[in-house]
């Protein structure tokens, strides 16, 4: 997959979001899993939206599909 086309990135993003559930080692602990879960969300997040910024015009990144960080916040909530 091609990052370097908006359809790429968001194609990455919806992956992340489909397969995250259960990216965490399963011998860690409940609340271990969905720290590290959050914290990775978090961080890939923070580099998708920099990419966009940086190498895509406003109209390119709007096709990705990006939550916004409070939303993204709350759907991790929900999973923790």
């Amino acid at each position: 997959m091609c990052l370097h086309m908006p359809g790429g990135a968001a194609a990455a993003v919806g992956q992340v979001f489909e397969t995250s559930a259960g990216a965490a080692p399963q011998f860690l602990g409940g609340c271990v899993r969905g720290l590290l879960l959050r914290c990775a969300a978090l961080q890939a997040h923070g580099q998708v939206a920099s990419l966009l910024e940086a190498e895509y015009s406003a109209e390119e990144a709007a096709q990705v599909p990006l939550m916004q960080p409070d939303q993204l916040g709350a759907v991790l909530d929900a999973l923790v």
